[in-house]
């Protein structure tokens, strides 16, 4: 059989030859061999790796180029492919290490969490539980066991055994289950447990921040505070979270003195027009707005002008929506998150746009005080009687605008309460100098139009008592009653006026528990009825008797604060100089009391 052998190509001529030792040579059927140092291996174009098959190909078990968006060999067969949305393999490769990380971490975490209760004392170890127990992640709680070292390290003492009552450590977890506000007290405060603090924090916001001091960004302070990073906090610190606890011991001259030294309006026109400093802007607005509105009220009480001239910087305070329309429908009313209000509500209702409102008061409340203060002439004379009717459409034709749901007889609401009787102080403000039977308008005189003031406050402060009842709620919820009260003390002998005078009283008495000093307010209004030789309502009487001097229940109160015998007062009271007519108002009556009190 003859031998078939393959067929020799021609010796290539010199121009073919090189002095690489790599040469091509062509061959008849244009293939291509290439020879190596000796070696001849194919030249054709290598296949690109492919990582990941489309899932087609996977399951066909078929070589893919991973064309996008269609591989080459779906798109022969006409399959649909799914390279199109396929994630980058590169990105899904980091997005698992990274979650690997994350989980390693907390793993850790974790197991450092077990090895605390694993090595700490019984006694500890009972407080740390109760702290876990009471949190909602075993990873901060974690990190506020390691940045409390209290926690971890207590001596003993009558504090431990104190934290070790079952019913302390009851009224713990059932306080942080009912605050829509949960937080953690350290390292922040040592006064409470988490519990009792988290209450006290919601407390502020539901109540004081809703209208007599919003001077506070609530979603800054809680990210600051939540972070539990004292070092990088900006917006909470251990004294304001004190202070917030403490929030009925008030120190205005030196807040204020504080307040001119932060120079806020400069420090917000130097970042005006900076959008990256947008809430830095807003928290510098709300601070001296809400120091503003809140100076406003407490100056009132000791018949003064506000220390603090109202604001030149744009209010940064949520606008009513259909502001001055009666056409549009009734905004909803929200809880303290600004989500829909419903029964299930950890908050009382929250009516948007009712602090902005609260600021346009506090301005015609300084507007008011401003012309008491500085008008050189005769109270009632025509030139006053002019300005203050001008004041008092002014602040009708505002009332008269308002949106439904701002309303009080609309929307009966704690914020819609307190801004009608924020109006309301407005309106007597404008008419206590003048004489009683001073005509205001045909018909009607100063002391008619006070009384239908004093009416609607004493009406909503019974209606708030009974919706809302008398367990969580802020001194403001007295500023009605209590302006009103010192309108009806001079009106004690007008039949008309008694019933509302012993209701008021009684509303006052209501409140004794939980503020002392409405002790001490009925006190005073007795005292001016002695010096006013008028002897109190008959319906009234029963609220005056037992008042004492209130030391059983003033335990921590100064003594000073204490009221002096009557005798001495009712003595001081007859022979007061004959002074101006506001001589013989609640805060005259304070401030000489508290003189005498001083020895």
């Amino acid at each position: 059989m003859e031998r078939r052998l393959p067929r020799l190509m021609p010796m290539p001529g010199p121009a073919a030859a090189t002095s690489d030792s790599y040469q091509v040579y062509q061959v008849d059927d244009s293939s291509s061999i290439s020879s190596t140092t000796g070696k001849a291996t194919s030249s054709r174009k290598r296949r690109r790796q492919v990582s990941a098959a489309c899932a087609n190909c996977r399951k066909r078990k078929e070589r893919c180029d991973d064309k996008r968006p269609t591989c080459g060999a779906c798109a022969r067969r006409g399959a649909i492919c799914n390279n199109g949305t396929k994630d980058d393999d590169s990105s899904l490769t980091t997005t698992l290490k990274s979650r690997n990380a994350a989980l390693l971490h907390e793993n850790a975490q974790l197991r450092d969490l077990f090895a605390v209760l694993r090595g700490i004392s019984p006694a500890h170890g009972h407080e740390v539980l109760t702290h876990l127990r009471a949190a909602d992640d075993p990873i901060r709680a974690l990190k506020t066991i390691y940045e409390a070292p209290l926690l971890l390290s207590r001596p003993a003492s009558s504090s431990v055994s104190e934290l070790l009552d079952p019913r302390l450590e009851r009224l713990e977890l059932l306080a942080l289950q009912e605050s829509p506000i949960r937080v953690d007290a350290r390292p922040w405060t040592a006064v409470a447990g988490d519990g009792l603090v988290s209450e006290l924090i919601s407390s502020f916001f539901i109540w004081d921040d809703a209208f007599l001091m919003p001077m506070i960004d609530r979603d800054a302070f809680l990210a600051d505070m939540r972070s539990g990073n004292i070092a990088n906090a900006k917006y909470c610190s251990p004294f304001l979270v004190n202070a917030i606890c403490a929030s009925r011991c008030q120190y205005r001259f030196a807040a204020y003195e504080m307040f001119h030294r932060l120079d806020v309006e400069a420090t917000y026109s130097a970042m005006r027009y900076d959008k990256a400093k947008a809430l830095e802007r807003r928290i510098l607005s709300r601070l001296a707005w809400g120091l503003f509105c809140f100076e406003s009220i407490v100056a009132h009480v000791y018949l003064e002008i506000s220390m603090l001239p109202p604001p030149t910087i744009p209010r940064h305070f949520e606008r009513p929506s259909g502001i001055f329309s009666h056409g549009l429908a009734r905004t909803p009313n929200v809880d303290m998150f600004g989500n829909r209000h419903t029964r299930q509500s950890k908050s009382p209702p929250f009516v948007p746009g009712a602090i902005h409102l609260a600021c346009d008061v506090a301005l015609m409340l300084y507007s008011s005080m401003q012309w008491n203060m500085e008008y050189e002439g005769s109270y009632g004379s025509e030139e006053d009687l002019r300005v203050r009717r001008r004041k008092l459409d002014e602040v009708r034709e505002w009332r008269g605008r308002l949106p439904l749901n701002l309303q009080y007889d609309v929307n009966f609401t704690p914020q819609t309460y307190y801004l009608s009787a924020f109006t309301n102080e407005v309106i007597i403000s404008i008419l206590r100098p003048l004489p009683p039977l001073t005509e205001i308008e045909p018909g009607t005189t100063a002391k008619a139009l006070c009384l239908s003031c004093c009416k609607i406050d004493t009406d909503n402060m019974d209606c708030f008592v009974r919706t809302y009842s008398l367990h969580d709620y802020t001194i403001l919820t007295l500023c009605g009653v209590y302006n009103s009260i010192l309108i009806l003390v001079f009106h004690m002998a007008d039949p008309a006026a008694q019933p509302l005078f012993a209701e008021a009283s009684r509303l006052i008495l209501d409140t004794s528990n939980d503020f002392p000093m409405s002790r001490f307010i009925l006190q005073s209004i007795k005292a001016m009825s002695w010096r006013l030789k008028v002897p109190l309502p008959a319906a009234a009487r029963p609220y005056y008797d037992n008042l004492g001097n209130a030391k059983e229940s003033l335990r921590h109160v100064p003594i000073s604060f204490a009221l002096p015998a009557q005798t001495p007062v009712q003595k001081v009271l007859t022979h007061s100089s004959a002074q101006k007519e506001r001589a013989e108002d609640m805060g005259t009556l304070l401030t000489k009391w508290s003189a005498m009190s001083i020895g």
